[in-house]
């Protein structure tokens, strides 16, 4: 659909040099919830850069709200490898509301 269309682009414009996306995935809601939010997972070899990929993708007006789920460090072929997922809630696109999201701006 277009919606996809337009999160790849933006992962396009969000993801900065020495970042790789690994997987990109519909999160499924809780039951009563009615939020729309994808999960990223990625490597980068910072720190610094998980934040960078989080203000970028912040800056992107199909995404309401980023939330950091976890890293983890690593060690590949002796270099330091930084492993995260992120949840990413989208910005309702029927004039709904994305209470999950919502709720932290109350």
């Amino acid at each position: 659909t277009n919606r996809w269309a337009g999160m790849l682009s933006g992962f396009q414009n969000s993801v900065p040099s020495g970042t790789w996306l690994t997987a990109v995935d519909p999160d499924t809601p809780k039951p009563g919830e009615n939020v729309e939010a994808v999960r990223i997972a990625g490597r980068t070899t910072s720190q610094k850069m998980v934040g960078e990929t989080m203000l970028r993708l912040t800056s992107q007006p199909l995404y309401n709200n980023i939330n950091l789920q976890f890293t983890q460090e690593s060690l590949q072929s002796q270099q330091r490898i930084i492993q995260f997922e992120l949840l990413a809630h989208l910005t309702p696109i029927d004039g709904g509301t994305n209470e999950k999201a919502d709720s932290k701006t109350k």
